[in-house]
This record gives structure tokens, C-alpha cells and sequence, in this order.
């Protein structure tokens, strides 16, 4: 409803925008009816699941979207969303922690939130980590797990989100109070609750290039989604093949 009365094509203004060939934005539309990404823990290197009922019913989700958002996928790119969004002309965006520096620096009266139920159902967006490691190969075992320990620590936590706004992957963030006080960041270790980690998967990049293809085909009408469900399984036997 509120599409209807913000929308204006001819100002390119629309209630919602994202980038919407994009397989890592796109994954929570597509989890919307259980849909999950090489298996139930993702670590199932040979299931990708594109042939499954969630995966296609996803994507019957995802062409809905159009109605709001009547643009060409290849328009619809990150930095040109972004752009419509700290000019006024969006009023929701599909975004991350990566944006709050970027939107404070342009004066953005802006707030965050977890993504919201679609009908009905809790979807479970990606959640992107970054992994430190220490060698086994080191001459100082003992220092490297200490050192290991205390980047996944509280302290550690606080150190990370004051030296490069970062949120920490610990569940509870109690004890980082500048984080916790943060009225931007913090949402998004709430979304932590029910995000999906991205699979440490040698074949992620399978995912991404066969969904950027399947995406832009059922957002600009050019595939059903049960076409473009069989088309993605066929191209994934294919790479998987060709190895």
C-alpha cells in the first residue's frame, strides 16, 4: 500500500529498492519458504537445492517484488541504490553495516531494522563473517591460541567495534556496551538471531554466478520461476562437471 502512493516512475522513486541480481542481497527473499543454500547446516557441497520446492517458491516470492519495484535488474546496482536512497528517493533499501559510515557521512536521516516477516514467514538473510587464523606451524603455540582466544573474546569485541566499527559474532553483546548503545549496528547482531552464515563452501562461487542469472530472469519477466529453477540446476551439473 504504501508502494502505491510513493511510487513515481517518472521521478524514479520507489517505496523499495536493492540490487536485485545479486545472489548474496537476495538469499533472504529466496529462504522465504525454507529454501537453504547446500544443505540444512550449509555444508553439503553437493546440494545446492536449486531443484527443490523452497528454492522455486523462493523465487515465486521474488517475482512478486517487481510489482513494487517496475525496473530493470541491470539498473538496479548497489552504488546506484544507494544514490536513491540518500537522495530521498527510496524509502527502503536492502543494505548492511557497510552503509551506516557512508549514509552518516552524507547527512541521511536514516535508521536500521532486521528484515521483517514475509508472509508470515521469518526469512534468513546471509550473515557475512570474516575469519582470523592462527597457524599450527608457529613457534609459539601457546601465544598464537591466547591471541586466538582473545580476538573472539568480550575485550576482543570491544577493540573490534572501536578500532573498526565492526560487530563481533558473539551472540550475547552485553558486554559491549558501545556496541550494544549503538542504535545502527546492534540491529544487525539482532539480525544475527536468524541470518544464515554464508557457507565456507569451495563452490560459493558456483552459487553466485548461477543466481545472479536466475534472479535477473524472473525479476524482469523473462522466465517463469520453475524455468529458471531447472535452467540453474542444469548450469550448476554443468560447472560441476567441467571440474
Amino acid at each position: 500500500e504504501f508502494a502505491e502512493t510513493f511510487n513515481d516512475p517518472a521521478k524514479n522513486q520507489f517505496a523499495f529498492m536493492m540490487d536485485a541480481a545479486n545472489g548474496y542481497s537476495a538469499y533472504g527473499f529466496l529462504t522465504t519458504y525454507g529454501y537453504k543454500l547446500f544443505g540444512e547446516s550449509g555444508t553439503d557441497r553437493d546440494e545446492p537445492g536449486f531443484d527443490s520446492p523452497e528454492f522455486e517458491k523462493g523465487l515465486e516470492f521474488y517475482q512478486e517484488l517487481k510489482k513494487i519495484l517496475p525496473v530493470e535488474s541491470q539498473d538496479l546496482k548497489g552504488e546506484f541504490v544507494n544514490e536513491q536512497f540518500k537522495q530521498g528517493k527510496t524509502a527502503y533499501i536492502l543494505g548492511g553495516p557497510w552503509n551506516i559510515v557512508d549514509f552518516r557521512n552524507a547527512g541521511v536521516n536514516f535508521g536500521v531494522m532486521t528484515m521483517p516477516t514475509l508472509n508470515g514467514r521469518t526469512p534468513t538473510p546471509f550473515a557475512g563473517l570474516k575469519v582470523a587464523h592462527v597457524s599450527a606451524y608457529t613457534d609459539y603455540p601457546h601465544a598464537a591460541m591466547l591471541l586466538a582466544e582473545y580476538m573472539a573474546s568480550e575485550p576482543g569485541a570491544i577493540i573490534l567495534y572501536d578500532t573498526n566499527y565492526k560487530t563481533t559474532a558473539l551472540k550475547d553483546i552485553s558486554a559491549v556496551p558501545e556496541l550494544l548503545e549503538d542504535r545502527d549496528l546492534s540491529v544487525f547482531s539482532r539480525q544475527f538471531e536468524t541470518a544464515f552464515p554464508v557457507p565456507n563452501i569451495d563452490r560459493m562461487d558456483y552459487y553466485y554466478s548461477i543466481s545472479e542469472k536466475a534472479l535477473a530472469l524472473v525479476f524482469d519477466g523473462q522466465l517463469e520461476p520453475a524455468e529458471a529453477a531447472k535452467k540453474a540446476m542444469e548450469e550448476w551439473n554443468s560447472l560441476v562437471a567441467s571440474e
